[in-house]
């Protein structure tokens, strides 16, 4: 399904989308997801690739935590903003439930 910026406000996913994005990464972002978005192209699995891949590249296996806990809580404000707007599928329900049980000690 493409999402559609004229039938709903995306402006708090793509402030979360823009924070994520400008934290330094391991992996490779895509910049022109919130581009696609305001165009209204993006595809609702898309989105949900790009929070997959980023937790698989960036975060998950990780023992310490302190050096991606605040890219941990972008991705986790991304994955509130996709459920306030009904986006939602098991792979990123689990990761929401992974990085919500994170604890920064």
């Amino acid at each position: 399904m493409k999402l559609d910026p004229a039938k709903a406000d995306f402006s708090k996913l793509i402030a979360s989308l823009s924070k994520l994005q400008a934290m330094p990464v391991r992996g490779q972002f895509q910049p022109q997801t919130i581009k696609t978005l305001k165009a209204g192209k993006l595809e609702d699995w898309d989105l949900f690739e790009l929070v997959a891949h980023d937790y698989r590249t960036e975060l998950s296996g990780r023992e310490d935590l302190r050096p991606v806990w605040e890219r941990s809580r972008a991705l986790l404000a991304v994955i509130a903003e996709m459920e306030v707007l009904g986006l939602r599928s098991d792979e990123t329900e689990a990761i929401r439930r992974e990085l919500a049980s994170w604890r920064r000690d």
